[in-house]
């Protein structure tokens, strides 16, 4: 009897194990993956400024990029608070529409110290985060009601976050999935509950 009633104390805290595994990666605040050391940019990127320039073909450039970096503003509870302008040297996220040759990589963001690039892997923060958008890219990949501004702009705030701090996340409804699928498949173009968990755990909450 002894034997049977450990094997089920055994069995039933292997299932509280599992619940509680399942509880965690369903809660919003879990839905998130930073990098090592919870590595960011080095100051919170509140009350601070962007910048853009450039342009893509067919595509709603600037508004794309303004209206990406206004649903990071629109966060609540966070220390997100960016806007625009036209001084280059005041930003500390720049973004540019660049050449790269391969069309499904639709964005790619560099982590910058001064003029030294790094890597957010590295464990040294950065000071300021470049991001690049392909003038080649496959902006109509859609399911047939996305529209290729849409896919822009959910891309561009999708490098937004790595640029805040955010890595890829293994959960295709949330901004920073790695594939255009969060936008063409459930809509999201700016940042879910779970990014806004993930800035929160970076750089604190306002309130």
């Amino acid at each position: 009897m002894k034997k049977y009633r450990i094997l089920l104390m055994s069995l039933i805290a292997t299932l509280i194990i599992l619940f509680s595994s399942f509880y965690k990666v369903s809660a919003a605040g879990e839905r998130y993956t930073l990098f090592p050391g919870n590595n960011r940019m080095s100051s919170a990127p509140y009350n601070k400024y962007y910048y853009y320039d450039g342009g893509i073909s067919g595509i709603a450039y600037n508004s794309g990029v303004e209206g990406a970096f206004t649903s990071w503003s629109n966060t609540s509870n966070t220390y997100i608070w960016m806007m625009h302008t036209s001084k280059q040297s005041s930003s500390i996220v720049d973004v540019h529409s660049v050449n790269i040759s391969d069309a499904n990589i639709l964005g790619q963001t560099w982590f910058m110290n001064g003029s030294t690039q790094i890597s957010p892997y590295s464990g040294t923060r950065w000071y300021w985060a470049k991001i690049e958008m392909n003038i080649n890219g496959n902006w109509t990949v859609n399911n047939g009601t996305t529209s290729a501004n849409n896919v822009f702009k959910a891309s561009v705030a999708h490098e937004i976050g790595h640029a805040f701090g955010l890595d890829h996340s293994i959960y295709e409804d949330t901004l920073m999935y790695d594939n255009v699928i969060f936008a063409t498949k459930y809509n999201i173009f700016g940042p879910t509950a779970a990014e806004v968990a993930g800035v929160q755990t970076l750089y604190g909450k306002r309130y």
